[in-house]
């Protein structure tokens, strides 16, 4: 499972712990980490499950990525997020050379997301779960 990592709520690139962001120079709050887990990203080859306890999920191949997807030939190193923004939850790709596919259809910007989503970066197929 990949390690808890917290992420710049600016850029998305990995916090270094500090009171700013080292890539994008904005102000870091505790706000990243949610209050409680809200949802799971499931790896559907083999059903391994990601929680979602931060605002900012990051999916690809790059060992830094929340979501490491190393075996994925056709993903990008940073790849697509999900985020959480005012009480939803949002997929984006981030200007991978394959693109992100949302419910059998490419995501062209910031798609919000519901319970039961396929998501398919590459050739991995991952389903976004909410919980109660």
């Amino acid at each position: 499972m990949a390690e808890e990592s917290t992420f710049c709520s600016g850029c998305g690139e990995p916090s270094s712990g500090k009171e700013f962001c080292p890539v994008c120079l904005s102000h870091q709050t505790s706000a990243e980490k949610l209050d409680k887990q809200l949802a799971e990203i499931i790896l559907d080859r083999n059903q391994l499950k990601y929680p979602v306890i931060t605002r900012w999920v990051r999916i690809g191949r790059d060992p830094t990525n929340q979501i490491v997807l190393n075996d994925d030939r056709f993903g990008s190193r940073f790849h697509a997020w999900i985020t959480y923004e005012a009480g939803r939850f949002w997929l984006e790709d981030l200007g991978s050379t394959n693109g992100t596919v949302l419910n059998g259809v490419q995501v062209g910007s910031r798609e919000a997301l519901s319970s039961g989503d396929k998501i398919r970066i590459g050739e991995t197929d991952l389903t976004f779960v909410l919980l109660d």
